[in-house]
């Protein structure tokens, strides 16, 4: 994962430690550039920026500072910026334009660093989730919506696509993890279901169910008494 940081007004100083701590530490690729006012514009332009931290000084009346930051957000809102000032000074007008954060000095190093950990957290959160099965002599990459359902069998998951079958050494409950934020759940200690692709729900049993699910029309998914609770929740059962 790469981090592209622009920081406009700052001492070189105080970026390069900054830099060297987050090489050091996190052993990831980081672009911190560094910006006077008068060359912000042509750094956006040739970094393209996922966090931008712009130094304020109180004491003077040149840093255009709502300028600089209407143009950074409407160049893409999805741009991270913090103020960085010797005051509060201004916190108010940072609330108001809703700025991701607002640092006030003195401050330690880290606290320069907490919002590039929130960034790097939200973009970890938002790379999509993927399954690599071994397949005969390489790994198959899956994502969650190939995924019809998954069981235990012979200490193995056996894991059912919209294009084939395979199998994993992982285990149920890893897989439920990694998943159930995609509508995936447990019918059956042994069964783990995507919501999404269920067809039919048949009444079987002692009150439980069998599923029929889109691609594996002739398979029997149960639904055991032990989850039929959270079922009937999810498929609007009463």
């Amino acid at each position: 994962m790469e981090l592209k940081i622009l920081f406009i007004n700052f001492e070189t100083e105080e970026v390069r430690d900054c830099n060297q701590y987050l090489k050091d530490n996190l052993k990831m690729k980081i672009d911190c550039q560094i910006s006077s006012i008068e060359e912000y514009e042509r750094k956006m332009l040739s970094t393209v920026p996922e966090l931008v931290f712009i130094e304020i000084d109180l004491k003077s009346n040149q840093l255009p500072l709502h300028e600089i930051t209407g143009k950074i957000k409407a160049y893409s809102e999805s741009i991270g910026i913090v103020w960085v000032a010797g005051g509060l000074d201004q916190a108010g007008a940072a609330f108001d334009m809703e700025i991701n954060d607002y640092i006030v000095r003195p401050f330690e190093q880290g606290r320069l660093l907490k919002p590039i950990f929130r960034l790097l957290k939200k973009k970890a959160e938002s790379l999509p989730e993927i399954v690599s099965v071994w397949e005969t002599d390489r790994f198959v990459v899956l994502r969650p919506e190939q995924i019809v359902y998954c069981y235990t069998t012979d200490r193995k998951t056996a894991i059912k696509t919209k294009d084939g079958e395979y199998s994993s050494m992982d285990t149920l409950t890893s897989f439920k993890q990694r998943l159930e934020k995609y509508r995936f759940f447990r019918t059956h200690k042994s069964f783990l279901v995507n919501q999404n692709y269920i067809k039919e729900v048949i009444p079987w049993f002692n009150h439980t169910y069998n599923l029929v699910m889109h691609f594996y029309e002739h398979d029997e998914v149960p639904v055991s008494r032990t989850y039929l609770k959270e079922f009937k929740q999810r498929m609007g059962i009463e």
